[in-house]
């Protein structure tokens, strides 16, 4: 679990756009994303069911909606990192436990990636390898979540450059999961964040970031989300692309 703070402030507002696409090579949807804002609890959440794995839509509508429901319950009472845990964790046994019940359904699981606001405190929230991006007020792009994937594993560890990890054969192997197995979420990433008024969030699924530069993603960024999706989308990807953009004001 990583929990490095962003030493940035509060902001005062957001405007937020999401998309989600299916993709020129896919013939159903399999990411799901999902806002709430209200007085005390500003949500948002991308979620991209596991390919090969069954029911892939399922567990990413399923894992965005019961974390909504368990954040939007503590009615802004939610103020620390443990808490998170609890909540990610009663999402993924939801999500295993409909598998079980259901045949074709059985072994659904996603990925997550989520900006989570309660009063003056942020957090970025994940498993797997969706990702969260922060553009600073130098257009600067950087990664906020750290994939947990095979690939990155190995270049954490120096067996694998991120050169190599881009063209690896098990790229898309993920390491954690909502779903799955009651042992497949085996790491939880936590970092909070307070990004200052006029930075830009970004939460996208691998059929973006897999298939488009860093430039690119900032260039969207400034339209809308769906303009990062469409930038996907016109550069060939292979999967389902989804983007929410978060702009603080």
């Amino acid at each position: 679990m990583l929990n490095k703070v962003f030493n940035l402030f509060k902001p005062a507002n957001w405007a937020i756009t999401t998309s989600s696409e299916v993709g020129p090579h896919r013939d159903h949807n399999e990411d799901y994303v999902l806002v709430k804002n209200d007085k005390n609890i500003k949500l948002a959440i991308l979620c991209d069911g596991v390919g090969g794995n069954n029911a892939g839509e399922v567990a990413s509508k399923l894992c965005c909606e019961e974390l909504s429901n368990h954040i939007m319950a503590r009615k802004g009472r939610l103020s620390n990192q443990s808490d998170l845990k609890k909540i990610i964790q009663a999402t993924h046994n939801t999500v295993v436990k409909q598998g079980e019940g259901n045949p074709a359904q059985q072994g659904m699981a996603t990925t997550l990636v989520a900006y989570i606001q309660v009063g003056k405190q942020g957090w970025i929230v994940w498993a797997g390898d969706s990702r969260a991006y922060l553009i600073d007020h130098n257009q600067t792009l950087t990664q906020i979540s750290q994939d947990h994937s095979f690939v990155n594993e190995k270049v954490l560890q120096g067996v694998l450059s991120e050169e190599e990890a881009l063209n690896h054969p098990m790229a898309s192997m993920i390491t954690s999961s909502v779903g799955g197995t009651s042992k497949s979420l085996r790491h939880i990433g936590i970092k909070k964040v307070s990004p200052k008024k006029g930075n830009t969030l970004i939460l996208v699924s691998d059929g973006v970031y897999g298939f488009i530069s860093a430039q690119q993603i900032i260039n969207g960024a400034q339209g809308s989300a769906h303009a990062i999706t469409e930038l996907a989308i016109k550069a060939d990807t292979s999967d389902n692309c989804s983007a929410i953009v978060i702009n603080l004001q």
